[in-house]
């Protein structure tokens, strides 16, 4: 007696299984078993047991499935069967593709599996019954054997007692049960050189019956779209495949090419890996009764077979030996195989493929056109047909940033062949200037992206200088955040993640910078403090280079308490400790002395207390269009200045107008 871990196994092998796989690997473990017996009145029928309490309850839906009977005339448990059963990794049926992996599912869903086997062996028909077992680490037990006086077939697979957790898994009615089922065993009744058996569907409770083989014809829910003959041709010969194409409605498969082998699905292939537009479901209008228009969802289903198939497919039926990618040594590939029913399934429904594609063309457009101008040059070379349908924007932009890197490396490997040809006073191909564009187009396409940037910028900080519903404004720190954000320093920022070139283009670049960072452990601290050697003659840490300071105040701000220091007494503080070096301490790896120059810039809304505190507490000089006020402290190298948030915005769009302009982003 062969034992296991059996809830190791059904947790290993039955985890991608649902409440009707017990059901089909039963039916198709018959079908096998039958065809091996090679009887010709084959029959198999399953019956569905419904909950007799719920019965009780006078409730008019009908009562949910809690066991499953299956019955068939196979060849029955004879000691080879019944050891192969109770063999986990059995090879026994290999031709046949039994795994033993299929009864493990019956222990997944119900608490109960009793087998009863009426066979034949050595001239006698025995009676055979055993219990299906969850525990003990075995499989079988009760096992009682008897001969009998018969010359008939029969095997019935008890599924008793389904587990709570699983009561509301089956569908309610039976031709939805029927649909599910016939989905997977399609291909058992399209292969002309198979004949099925007799499979019928029984619920016990309504007495109605469904017989599989005759659901094509009788049912709409699956029909056949299309069957053919297709060939392919290699250098010598061609091979010939019948393929049938299905329609499925209300599938929760994806479309999916299937190759056949043997009468068992061996590959299968989701069809939008060709076709990215069929990724999702089709869909098709239906006039209903009272002329009443209903959409309704399906999938497609191709079925490949022919010998080429049967004679290459490897003895355990879960692979072909012929390549996946086209090869010379084999005359047909999987993916010509693949690719050319793609086509055939694309020709039946181009009129759908041509809409999802033409929206899908228009959706990249919009989006290169709109949010990502910068991959201008590049969408041409896009390969469309390799998009999803519904590729994010993430996606898109992947794709054409692939395009884009891998003109710009082959670009300039040739590049450096060239050079290298110069050494050798070999002639320079006339490619180069081509090349030299391609380089240019890509450093264009990388400016492109950093001045929309910017324009994405400008608008968030307008933006954030309008009220909310309730006319609250937001305060410094947001306005904060976007210019540079907070607590940081040169050593955690570079120059690429700060936008100071609101303020002032020459602040792009500096080798110091300190954002809302103490002076000194217990004192005040400004908003922003730049050692900057952009505006230095000598680009080193000198004194003469000069300290420039920001501050920003919160959007319309008037509320200054009378003792409270105003913004510009705030400022003159700050400068007269650092001249004093009250922060040489702190700021010991900076240069200062008393000719060191200082440019303060204060960032607010010119509310009238602010122009109060300008023109006549400081005497500040307004500009003509008076948006902003100056001050220059000559023997104290001090220059202040007060600018509005609407003369910064401005000028920091009419610097960057003509970038917008140029490089088609305005």
């Amino acid at each position: 007696m062969s034992t296991v871990n059996i809830k190791r196994a059904v947790d290993n092998h039955c985890w991608d299984t649902t409440i009707y796989t017990p059901i089909i690997e039963s039916i198709v473990n018959s079908i096998q078993s039958i065809q091996m017996r090679g009887c010709l009145d084959w029959e198999i029928n399953v019956k569905f047991i419904r909950s007799k309490q719920e019965r009780l309850l006078w409730n008019m839906a009908k009562p949910d499935i809690v066991s499953v009977e299956v019955h068939d005339n196979w060849i029955g448990f004879n000691n080879s069967n019944k050891t192969s059963f109770d063999t986990l990794y059995s090879d026994y049926k290999l031709l046949y593709w039994w795994k033993g992996f299929w009864r493990l599912t019956f222990l997944k869903y119900y608490n109960n599996v009793r087998v009863k086997s009426r066979f034949e062996e050595d001239w006698t028909f025995y009676n055979y019954s055993f219990d299906f077992l969850w525990n003990d680490n075995k499989f079988i037990t009760g096992e009682v054997k008897n001969p009998i006086d018969s010359n008939s077939y029969l095997t019935t697979i008890y599924l008793s007692n389904l587990k709570s957790e699983h009561t509301d898994k089956f569908d309610k009615n039976l031709d939805t049960i029927a649909r599910k089922i016939f989905e997977h065993l399609l291909i058992y009744f399209i292969n002309d050189n198979f004949v099925c058996p007799k499979i019928t569907l029984e619920d016990e409770y309504s007495n109605e019956t469904i017989v599989l083989n005759e659901y094509l014809s009788k049912h709409k829910e699956i029909s056949q779209v299309d069957g053919r003959t297709i060939e392919i041709w290699d250098e010598l010969d061609k091979k010939t495949f019948n393929v049938k194409i299905f329609k499925i409605y209300y599938s929760n498969k994806v479309s999916s090419i299937n190759l056949v082998a043997d009468n068992r699905l061996v590959e299968y292939t989701s069809l939008h890996q060709y076709i990215p537009e069929f990724k999702e479901w089709l869909f098709e209008k239906e006039v209903k009764d009272k002329w009443e228009v209903v959409e309704r969802n399906f999938s497609i289903k191709a079925y490949v077979m022919w010998d080429y198939l049967d004679n290459n497919v490897s003895i355990e039926r879960s692979r072909f030996n012929f390549s996946k990618k086209k090869d010379p040594l084999w005359p047909v590939s999987q993916e010509e195989i693949e690719s050319t029913v793609s086509n055939l399934i694309k020709e039946k429904y181009l009129d759908e493929y041509t809409s999802r594609f033409n929206k899908k063309t228009d959706r990249i457009t919009n989006y290169v056109n709109t949010e990502a101008s910068w991959h201008k040059p590049y969408i041409e070379d896009l390969d469309l047909t390799k998009i999803h349908y519904d590729a994010t924007d993430e996606e898109i932009e992947i794709e054409l940033q692939k395009i884009k890197f891998e003109k710009e490396i082959n670009a300039k490997k040739e590049i450096t062949q060239i050079i290298n040809k110069i050494d050798t006073n070999e002639d320079i191909p006339d490619k180069l200037e081509e090349l030299i564009w391609t380089l240019t187009e890509s450093w264009r396409s990388d400016l492109i992206h950093y001045v929309s940037s910017r324009k994405v910028i400008l608008e968030l900080f307008w933006k954030s200088l309008e009220s909310d519903n309730s006319w609250k404004y937001q305060l410094e720190k947001a306005i904060h955040n976007i210019i540079c954000p907070m607590n940081i320093d040169s050593n955690s920022i570079e120059f690429e993640n700060h936008n100071l070139w609101i303020i002032d283009e020459r602040l792009t670049f500096n080798n110091f910078l300190s954002s809302d960072k103490p002076l000194n452990v217990k004192d005040e601290r400004p908003d922003l403090l730049i050692f900057d050697n952009a505006v230095s003659i000598r680009w080193e840490n000198d004194p003469s280079t000069p300290i420039i300071i920001f501050e920003f105040k919160k959007p319309q701000r008037e509320n200054y308490s009378w003792n409270e220091k105003d913004p510009i007494e705030q400022i003159w503080t700050y400068v007269k400790k650092i001249k004093s070096w009250d922060y040489k301490k702190k700021w010991r790896d900076i240069k200062i002395t008393e000719n060191t120059p200082f440019y303060w810039f204060l960032i607010c809304d010119l509310t009238d207390k602010i122009r109060e505190f300008c023109e006549e507490r400081y005497s500040l000089i307004p500009s003509p269009d008076m948006e902003w006020y100056f001050w220059f402290l000559k023997w104290y190298w001090f220059y202040l200045e007060v600018k509005s948030f609407d003369k910064l915005l401005k000028d920091a769009n009419q610097r960057n107008k003509i970038f917008f302009k140029k490089l088609w982003i305005e």
